[in-house]
Parts: C-alpha cells; sequence; structure tokens
C-alpha cells in the first residue's frame, strides 16, 4: 500500500487502525489526499487485498468524524516525502 501511494501525488499522508467491534476486527485505513476519491480509495483497496487475509477494509478520508480523529491521534504508515 506505501509503494501505491507513494505514486500518488494527491496524497499527503495515510494511518491504519485495528478496529474491533464487539468480537469483529477490521483495518481502517484514513487518508490524507486532494482530488478523486474513488479512485484512490479503489486503488488502496485493490492493492491491499492480498494482505487482508479474510479482514474487511474501510476507508476513509481526513474530512471524516473518525478519520480526523485518528489523523490527530495516529502515527502515520505513509507520508509524502
Amino acid at each position: 500500500v506505501k509503494n501505491y501511494l507513494s505514486k500518488q501525488n494527491n496524497v499527503q499522508s495515510a494511518y491504519l487502525q485495528l478496529m474491533c467491534q464487539g468480537s469483529e476486527e477490521s483495518y481502517l485505513i484514513v487518508l490524507e489526499y486532494e482530488g478523486d476519491r474513488q479512485t484512490l480509495f479503489d486503488g488502496v483497496a485493490e492493492v491491499a487485498k492480498p494482505y487482508l487475509d479474510k479482514m474487511c477494509l474501510d476507508i476513509l478520508g481526513v474530512e471524516n468524524d473518525l478519520g480526523r480523529k485518528i489523523y490527530n491521534r495516529a502515527k502515520p504508515f505513509y507520508e509524502k516525502q
């Protein structure tokens, strides 16, 4: 995913969280980006798919309330150089 993001000019940073709701777990990627949301999110989902091992993946932008909280509190796994 980091490799894919490094090739996207519109992504400034990305954050990965493990989300737990009851006994269910899923991954959440939060993206700080500009531009076309759908193309970017589809691309991230596609490159992440082989690594998910049957876990769900949710993707949010920092404009989302939960996304903003994670952006403000977590360390990014990707930052544009």
